[in-house]
This record gives structure tokens, C-alpha cells and sequence, in this order.
């Protein structure tokens, strides 16, 4: 596990040196790919040191969680549901109907992050809070990565006959990006937090799975700075700020972690 832990950190120093300070040249956009795919294999060789899964344990994970998302992907992308409508680019890896394979790695490194730290509570309560956490994430990635062109957002007009609450579901108010997008992020993620076995998780990989989090928010964050984007900044700082709480003042016992 160790070496896992020090290829992640050193591939995410490179890609943030690369993509915030620099331009990542042509014949290295393969590591923006490779860069989801180790983020995935970090964040799952935490849930298996700390709850060591049984073999079937983690197919039950993997496969349907990244069978279904890369399924919902390539709907969102046929149709513009359920997140709006939006093409991806071609710089994060080769695709399946039209939807980049290392996107699935993507949402299964955040589910396992988000899972790992939040609640062991009831079912429906950690589902609940991964969904929240899942879209405080995005609110952060999906101006970054608009940004970096690993998918881009199309228009769409909405008539004045249409009701308000249609028209609030496809305003593309926020960097061009639909109000459906993060709504639809919270319900994905509440549904595919099922596949995951409810669990304990200990503190201190509690923590090792928040800075993780929270590492991945401030590359994205550091990228919306290069694009001169400024809310997501905010977002993120507050994101952060809250995340830290959450897990440092566990809400089972009231006790602070140290």
C-alpha cells in the first residue's frame, strides 16, 4: 500500500505543477487519464486497508458503480439527461460511446472518498451526505475541468412559456453549467453509495481519506484560479472548511478528533 500512496502523491505534485502552473505538452495528455485511474486506485487502497473487503466485497463495489456511471454518462451525453447537455473532449482518455473510460474510474475515486468519510449511520443518512459531498465537489471540478477541456457545455434555450422551475433546472448560470448538473450529481451519487456495504471507517483513515478530498478540491480550485474563475474559489475554501469539521467533530460522539 505504501507504494500506491507515494505514486498517487507524486503523480498529483506533477499534475498540478503541469496543469496549473504550465501546459501539460501533447505528448503527455495521457497522464490526465492516468492521473483518474491512480486517484481511483489511492482512494479504493484506503477502503480496502481499513475495511479489508472480501474479494466479492469489492466486485460488488467496482463493477456496478463503474458500469452504472459510465451507463448514466453515456445517456447524459446522448440525451442532456439527466445532467444537461455537454460533449467531452479528447484529452482524458479513449471512450465508449462517446464517454471516456477513466470517467468511471472518476466517480468510483470519489464515491470511495466520500464514503470513507462520511457517516456509518443508517443507509439512507451516509447516502444522503455522499450525495451532498459529491456535489460540493463538482461545484468545484466542473468549472476547473470546462477550464482544462476535458468536456465542454452547450446552450440551451429555454422558452418564456416554460415554468419557472424548468427554466431554474436548465439555467446554465454558473460557468455556463446547468442547475441540473449538481442536482443530478447528488442523486447519482446517493444511488451508487448503496453498492458500498455499510461500514465503520476508522479515524485516522477518516482523515486520510478527507485530505485526499480536500487535495483534489484545491488542484481544481488552483485551476479555476488559472482560468480567472472566482466562485468556485470561494466554494472551495468553504467546501474544505466544512469538510474538516464534519470529520473532525464526528456527529455519532461529539468528540474531536486529534
Amino acid at each position: 500500500m505504501i507504494w500506491i500512496t507515494r505514486l498517487f502523491w507524486f503523480w498529483y505534485l506533477v499534475g498540478f505543477i503541469l496543469m496549473v502552473f504550465w501546459q501539460v505538452p501533447d505528448a503527455l495528455l495521457f497522464s490526465k487519464s492516468l492521473f483518474f485511474l491512480f486517484f481511483a486506485t489511492y482512494a479504493f487502497s484506503l477502503l480496502i486497508k481499513d475495511w479489508t473487503p472480501s474479494l466479492m466485497q469489492m466486485a460488488w463495489i467496482i463493477i456496478p458503480v463503474g458500469f452504472l456511471s459510465l451507463w448514466i454518462e453515456a445517456i447524459g451525453t446522448a440525451t442532456g439527461w439527466p445532467f444537461g447537455h455537454y460533449t467531452y473532449g479528447e484529452s482524458i482518455g479513449w471512450k465508449i460511446l462517446d464517454v471516456p473510460i477513466t470517467i468511471s474510474f472518476a466517480w468510483l475515486a470519489i464515491m470511495t472518498t466520500v464514503i470513507l468519510f462520511s457517516t456509518s449511520g443508517p443507509r439512507w443518512l451516509r447516502a444522503f451526505e455522499a450525495g451532498i459531498w459529491a456535489m460540493c465537489f463538482d461545484l468545484v471540478l466542473d468549472p476547473a475541468a470546462v477550464v482544462e477541456g476535458f468536456w465542454h457545455w452547450h446552450a440551451v434555450t429555454v422558452s418564456a412559456d416554460r415554468s419557472l422551475l424548468e427554466i431554474l433546472w436548465s439555467s446554465a448560470a454558473f460557468y455556463g453549467i446547468p442547475f441540473s448538473n449538481f442536482v443530478s450529481w447528488f442523486a447519482v451519487a446517493f444511488v451508487l453509495s448503496w453498492f458500498y456495504p455499510v461500514q465503520e471507517t476508522g479515524q485516522k483513515m477518516k482523515i486520510r481519506a478527507l485530505r485526499l478530498y480536500q487535495a483534489m478540491i484545491i488542484m481544481f480550485a488552483a485551476l479555476c484560479v488559472k482560468g480567472g474563475l472566482f466562485w468556485p474559489v470561494v466554494l472551495a475554501i468553504l467546501i474544505i472548511v466544512a469538510s474538516e469539521w464534519r470529520v473532525r467533530h464526528d456527529s455519532r460522539g461529539g468528540e474531536q478528533v486529534v
